[in-house]
């Protein structure tokens, strides 16, 4: 999940951990998750490795887990884009989704805004490890991701059986990886929050799509982004956990827990959120950056790109600037304007 291409950062929840493993041998070779909740106690990995980064993290799929693979691209329009999400989730995982345990999700929005979703049931999802990077095979449905191990490039294919989804979308990293720590080196913490994690394999890209879902046609270049989440448990109310990522000309700037928060604003800004609190017109980000300065930026969205019980995406455009003093103690503030797909989950 994400928020832009320049300023990457997140609203988040609570869980608490069922089991915990950080070994690092864990994963060796191919995985293959059946279409079915195994009732073995799930275990969550927490710690990264010197390897398989973007690896699967829980095992197995339990009722109340979730482990998945996002990949988006969003046009320089701000309106075009494309979402295909690889999904494996227990029934009582809280998220929105058909009652499945493995599918895959494509989301897209046209040129005019029209936005259409895809939801392909399969029978099982196979995943395989190659340094820090992975490729999968969503069962039946023939779709499929390729990743290289320094995780500088993936590719997600379509070439659905039935010749209804085709086409290729490629993305091209220009930002570091990272986890909610910062760093991708071994022994670092891959947990947002308790229970939760998250393992951004490309923060941004240079994007490329060029696909046919049922005849309506997606081609253009723009921005992209991957990463996986994963969790054991269900989430609990009314604590919050902030985390972020800025990066700037292929360096982090920042990146960790506790430097930048994100609130609505704009109509239906309450905060926290209820269960009746409509779509927010947009979110304010604010991120203290060190000597790099404060980051202030708003999110607008120009189109609702999905949205289902407590779920909704958006893609948009983001303003914002970074002031800083400079040597002579008078203020310098940089303007930066780009692309952004965003999402929020509300399960209050």
């Amino acid at each position: 999940m994400r928020f832009s291409t320049i300023f990457s950062a997140a609203l988040y929840f609570a869980s608490t951990v069922v089991a915990d493993f950080s070994a690092c041998d864990n994963l060796p070779g191919i995985q293959i998750f059946p279409a079915g909740v195994r009732p073995e106690t799930v275990s969550n990995q927490t710690r990264t490795c010197s390897h398989s980064f973007d690896a699967p993290k829980v095992l197995p799929v339990g009722d109340t887990s979730y482990d998945w693979w996002y990949f988006d691209a969003v046009a320089d329009d701000g309106v075009q884009s494309l979402v295909v999400v690889f999904m494996q989730k227990g029934e009582n995982s809280d998220f929105p989704g058909p009652a499945l345990t493995a599918y895959v999700q494509i989301t897209r929005t046209l040129s005019n805004g029209t936005a259409f979703t895809e939801t392909l049931p399969v029978d099982q999802g196979i995943v395989s490890t190659s340094g820090l990077g992975t490729n999968g095979l969503w069962g039946n449905s023939n779709l499929s991701w390729v990743g290289v191990p320094d995780l500088s490039e993936y590719q997600v294919r379509l070439n659905a059986a039935d010749g209804t989804i085709t086409g290729l979308f490629t993305l091209k990293s220009i930002a570091p990886p990272h986890g909610p720590s910062g760093s991708v080196e071994p022994g670092q913490s891959l947990e947002l929050m308790p229970g939760v994690g998250w393992a951004v394999s490309i923060p941004d890209a240079v994007a490329t799509v060029d696909v046919n879902v049922r005849g309506r046609r997606l081609k253009f270049t723009g921005s992209g982004y991957h990463d996986k989440n994963w969790g054991s448990t269900l989430f609990t109310p009314n604590d919050e956990y902030a985390n972020g990522y800025i990066a700037l000309d292929g360096e982090i700037i920042r990146s960790g827990p506790d430097f930048m928060t994100v609130r609505p604003e704009g109509a239906n800004s309450e905060h926290p959120p209820t269960g009746e609190t409509g779509v927010p017109e947009g979110f304010h980000i604010t991120a203290d950056l060190g000597d790099a300065g404060v980051l202030e930026a708003s999110v607008r969205y120009t189109v609702a790109a999905a949205s289902f019980r407590s779920y909704g995406r958006w893609a948009g455009m983001i303003n914002g600037t970074i002031a800083s003093t400079t040597t002579n103690s008078t203020v310098a503030s940089k303007a930066y304007l780009g692309v952004t797909h965003y999402e929020m989950f509300n399960f209050f």
